[in-house]
């Protein structure tokens, strides 16, 4: 991490830093693989509208590609959801090490790990009629079943999921403020990016959180050891 208290970018390594374990390195690696795979799920994930007519539905689904597409988001979307939950534990685990009570309350991980039930759940659950076309040979059904099922799914990761992850980054960065690890700048764009993560379902907010791993992802791959301010 990095003080940016002062304006600028300050190292003061704590002595704690070296004790977090042997995979300090896994952060970076798991943020970037979230926004990666987040962002290849939604691409793929582009079934009509739900005021589309029948005829726009059934033609949709009638596609091997489109159903296949769909399908693999169950698999791009649960790895989304662990690499979040992974890349959140790990810079909790960073922040309980150099807390100076040594004791970090766990609503971070609490509330990253809803968050990332909620994304697997919606990418698991907009994938179960598409995958039972493709490996049960169903039949496709009625245009009414196809729009609510793909449409529960929406809310799951775009409410749901994005409030509890907006719980998550706000939780995580007054406790890593607290502990010294996060300077002004950057809590002040993590409280942010925590506010506009609730506001998710209007689709432009939902690249905040993005952003916020990806910056926070660089940070640590320029300063492996979490900092703490002088």
């Amino acid at each position: 991490m990095v003080d940016t208290s002062q304006g600028g970018l300050r190292t003061a390594v704590s002595p704690e830093s070296t004790t977090s374990g042997g995979w300090p390195g896994w952060g970076p690696v798991s943020g970037i693989a979230f926004v990666v795979f987040f962002v290849a799920t939604s691409f793929m994930s582009n079934t009509p509208s739900a005021n589309d007519s029948n005829a726009a539905w059934t033609a949709w689904f009638a596609s091997a590609a489109n159903r296949d597409a769909l399908t693999a988001t169950a698999f791009t979307g649960l790895v989304a959801a662990l690499a979040l939950l992974s890349f959140i534990v790990n810079i909790w685990t960073r922040v309980a090490v150099v807390s100076p009570a040594r004791v970090t309350n766990p609503l971070p991980v609490a509330a990253a790990a809803v968050a990332a039930a909620a994304i697997a759940s919606g990418a698991l659950l907009q994938a179960v009629i598409p995958g039972a076309m493709v490996f049960n040979s169903m039949p496709e059904p009625s245009p009414s079943i196809l729009r609510v099922m793909e449409n529960v799914a929406s809310p799951l990761v775009f409410v749901g999921g994005m409030i509890a992850l907006a719980l998550a980054v706000a939780s995580l960065t007054l406790q890593a403020r607290a502990a010294g690890a996060f300077g002004k700048r950057l809590t002040i764009f993590s409280l942010v990016v925590a506010v506009l993560t609730v506001f998710s379902f209007e689709f432009f907010p939902v690249l905040a959180p993005l952003v916020w791993v990806v910056t926070v992802s660089i940070i640590l791959i320029r300063r492996p050891a979490l900092i703490r301010t002088a």
